[in-house]
């Protein structure tokens, strides 16, 4: 085969693709079916058909759906233009093939493989080319009951009511001159409650999967979830819908949710059945595509992700894809698993990506509550974001204490120049974070005198960043003090409850992980051992929780 045959298919196709872009109205929607017709008369035998139902699926969306018919028109045009790139290698490939059958000494190329977002599948090739620039504009005049971003952030004192602390399970240690030592520490940091009857405005991408496995129940439970959601948002919020199976698609642009479009809304998901495949990165890439190109923006952004999850893997796909879109730690991406049969490891784990929480609807009881309690904390926002940084302070005593583990899903933490990073996005009223980390003390066999024994082992720093952008910033610092191997502690020091409840809280979380792990390698006696381990640890600080309140009673 002569890699030159692929002139005259690529020249028809590019016709088709410029014909489609010159015909946009939805009242020749006829169109369509000719041009897709011709583009598949014009594809080279022996090509992969793989793509023919999704270009299938496309333009029956145009014609069942006029109204809409801009943005899918886009995207088959865009799909036609990434299909040329993927025949032309693919024709590439298969002649290079023919051409070094008979010679042995020739090595065979593979074709060209890339990370799976930039992979020959057009579906990921046509998204960069959407047009999703076209929501709504904000209200001109403050609605009643809300703030404009700089009023808000006027009425907010984010010095005032934010607090950062550190906590460690015990201030005063003797040294050790023979082994290092291993402590846990918490570092906080606490809003206070902000009473307002203004709350920031909000923009909320929903990213629905209606695949074959949300047929029937799930997906008549996901519109049912829309009557509840509506009734949180206001003029001054905004919405737009994603669905997805195996392809994806916007159902509802970036509109505001006045009581005209949320009739619209309603309108557009009746219409939504379940079908096809899963590919939820896909309806995420969409999603992202939507943030990015708005031309306007509320002071609070979420993802909703509405799914059974049944897809495995795709958490590291849409790690990639936040990555590859630039999509900033001011969204947070929440997670609502439908069904007993949904995935909850990979909801829980996409909603650790971007700082989100992940809730389990099973039944209408139980969308009203998980949506109270997601919509209120970004609801009651009263920054954009927080950034901790978290770092060990080195001195002549301890020139080599470290920090040995830092705990929680591993997209939580970045670690540069011995320096923890972690976001909270965004930040809310009456919430307190709380992390969890181990810091190694060395072993010194250094005689302390006095004025050297109390020492400042860590720091923290939080960049509290307010919705006109202007920073608040609050540190914290951690002292010991530390006595020689010789020395006697005069009274012994309880353990620090709060420090002690939060490390096993977090401990038991990896215990139970690897529980299921060993569980699904048959080693039931393992994860027996490792769970009889955690609970006598948790009857332990049962008891000593009891024992530090009633010393306490006692004292006071």
């Amino acid at each position: 085969m002569n890699p030159q045959n692929n002139k005259p298919v690529q020249s028809q196709n590019q016709a088709n693709l410029n014909s489609i872009q010159q015909q946009r109205n939805p009242s020749k929607a006829n169109f369509v079916p000719d041009q897709l017709g011709a583009y598949l008369h014009a594809r080279p035998s022996g090509s992969h058909n793989h793509d023919l139902s999704l270009l299938n699926d496309q333009s029956r969306a145009i014609l069942q759906n006029p109204s809409n018919s801009q943005d899918r028109t886009d995207q088959l045009a865009a799909f036609l233009n990434a299909n040329n790139q993927y025949q032309s290698q693919n024709q590439n490939y298969h002649s290079m093939r023919n051409h070094n059958l008979n010679m042995p000494n020739q090595i065979m190329p593979n074709p060209t493989v890339r990370s799976w977002n930039d992979s020959m599948n057009p579906n990921y090739h046509f998204i960069e080319n959407l047009k999703y620039d076209d929501d709504e504009e904000l209200p001109s005049s403050r609605f009643q009951g809300e703030l404009s971003n700089q009023e808000k952030t006027q009425s907010v004192d984010l010095d005032k009511i934010t607090h950062l602390s550190i906590k460690i399970k015990r201030k005063i240690l003797a040294a050790s001159s023979f082994h290092e030592q291993i402590l846990p520490i918490m570092v906080s940091l606490g809003v206070d409650e902000h009473n307002s009857d203004k709350r920031a405005p909000l923009d909320l991408i929903c990213v629905i999967d209606h695949s074959g496995s949300m047929s029937g129940t799930k997906i008549e439970l996901v519109k049912n979830t829309f009557n509840y959601l509506l009734r949180y948002l206001n003029d001054y919020d905004r919405l737009s819908i994603i669905i997805f199976d195996n392809q994806a698609s916007r159902l509802v642009p970036l509109i505001t949710t006045s009581q005209k479009n949320k009739e619209k809304i309603f309108a557009a998901l009746r219409s939504v059945q379940g079908r096809g495949g899963t590919d939820i990165n896909l309806g995420m890439m969409h999603a992202f595509q939507v943030l990015n190109q708005r031309r306007h923006k509320n002071s609070v952004t979420s993802i909703f992700l509405l799914s059974d999850g049944l897809d495995k893997g795709a958490e590291n796909k849409i790690k990639d894809s936040l990555t590859k879109f630039k999509i900033g730690q001011d969204v947070t991406i929440n997670t609502f698993g439908f069904g007993r049969d949904h995935d909850p490891e990979l909801m829980v784990n996409i909603s650790n990506l971007r700082d989100g929480n992940f809730y389990f609807i099973d039944k209408l009881d139980s969308i009203d509550e998980a949506f109270v309690d997601c919509l209120g904390g970004l609801l009651s926002s009263v920054g954009q974001s927080a950034k901790i940084k978290i770092q060990t302070s080195p001195s002549d005593v301890l020139p080599n204490i470290s920090i040995n583990k830092a705990y929680g899903d591993e997209s939580m933490w970045q670690l540069e120049n011995q320096t923890y990073t972690t976001n909270i996005c965004p930040v809310v009223s009456s919430q307190k974070k709380d992390y969890v980390l181990e810091i190694k003390i060395p072993s010194t066999t250094k005689n302390l005198l006095d004025h050297e024994k109390n020492i400042k082992i860590i720091s923290a720093e939080a960049i509290i960043t307010g919705f006109d952008g202007k920073e608040t910033i609050k540190k914290a610092d951690l002292s010991i003090t530390l006595l020689n191997e010789t020395e006697q502690i005069q009274e012994e020091e309880d353990d620090d409850i709060d420090v002690m409840k939060h490390f096993y809280r977090v401990k038991g979380s990896l215990v139970m992980d690897e529980g299921r792990k060993l569980a699904d390698r048959n080693q039931y006696e393992e994860a027996k051992k490792n769970l009889g381990k955690l609970q006598t640890r948790n009857r332990k600080l049962s008891s000593k929780r009891g024992y530090l309140y009633q010393k306490y009673d006692q004292r006071y």
